[in-house]
Parts: structure tokens; sequence; C-alpha cells
């Protein structure tokens, strides 16, 4: 988990990657990133993800009932090597890459094999979200959650209370956790 939500901790991921791709482990990272992805730094890439997902009402600024993943190619490709195969639908992403790019995620997309409806509206707003963080720039989006988070925890201080997480650099800038007095 990227974001522990209940504890308000951002988990620095630098290295973890490393250690599920080497040293014999090939284990792939999955990450939670449903409070952290458009409102902190995410670099799922660079840190070695292999699957991440979050949500479209929190950092991205969109509706609920969508989930954004996305999967490395070392995640697709274990996945549709798997002997065994998923006997339900919707939690079967190699369907979902057949419904989503055809050819069973190869690209052809006149083989789309149909069984479900997408929720369009909320791909629209989705997208709308995007682009908002588009223009203001993703830089300037995580710097604008920095700073509010940084007022917020000011304020919390000023009048008492305290913030779980003492250490500023391991706190969430998109969900904070306060200790009760």
């Amino acid at each position: 988990t990227h974001g522990e939500t209940t504890t308000g901790l951002l988990q620095p991921m630098q290295g973890i990657g490393e250690l599920c791709h080497t040293g014999g482990h090939d284990c792939l990272l999955l990450l939670d990133c449903v409070s952290t992805l458009g409102g902190c730094q995410t670099f799922l890439d660079k840190w070695g993800v292999d699957a991440a997902w979050s949500c479209g009402q929190k950092g991205l600024g969109a509706v609920p009932g969508i989930a954004p993943i996305t999967f490395s190619a070392r995640a697709m490709a274990r996945m549709k090597a798997r002997k065994e195969k998923r006997n339900a639908t919707a939690l079967d992403m190699t369907k979902w890459f057949g419904y989503l790019c055809g050819n069973n995620g190869k690209g052809a997309a006149d083989s789309h094999k149909y069984f479900t409806t997408a929720p369009v509206n909320l791909y629209y707003a989705l997208r709308a979200a995007l682009v908002l963080i588009c223009r203001e720039g993703l830089a300037n989006v995580w710097a604008r959650h920095a700073e509010a988070a940084a007022s917020l925890w000011d304020g919390l201080e000023q009048i008492g209370l305290q913030v779980l997480i003492p250490n500023r650099a391991l706190r969430e800038p998109t969900c904070t956790a306060v200790m009760m007095p």
C-alpha cells in the first residue's frame, strides 16, 4: 500500500521493486495507490511496480465507480502464462485485455469478445479529471496537495492535536490520521 489511509503513512517505495525482481525472488510487486495516485509523487515504472490500481474519486478528482489499473509487461506475461484459468470473468484480467485491446491484448480491435457493458460515463469523467490535471501540470498538482497537507498539519498542531505519523516525510499528503485527545 503506497498510502495507508488508516494511519496516513506514505510508504517509501524506492528499492522495493528491485528487491522483488532480483536475487532469485522473481515476485511481482503489487501496489495499492487508491489514496495517492494524482495526489503525490507516484513513479510506478521507476519503482518497478508490476501492478497498481487506484480509484477515480480521490487524488485524481474524478467520480467514484472507476478503478484505473495498470500492469507491467512482466505481470501481463505472468497472467497469460497461468496454467489454471480463472472461472470468474470479471476477475480474469486476460479477458479484460482481450476486451479492451482485442486479440487477447495484442491489438486487433475487430476481435473483441463482448462480456460487459463499459461504464462510458465514468470513462468520460475520468478523462475530464485527467485533462484538468494535465492543464495544471502534474508537478503543480502534487505541490498543491503537499501545501494543503502542510497547512492542515500546522493548523492541527496549533490547536493542540497530534498527527499519528510524527515524521512529515512519511506522511501521506492526501490523507491525515489525527490522534484524538
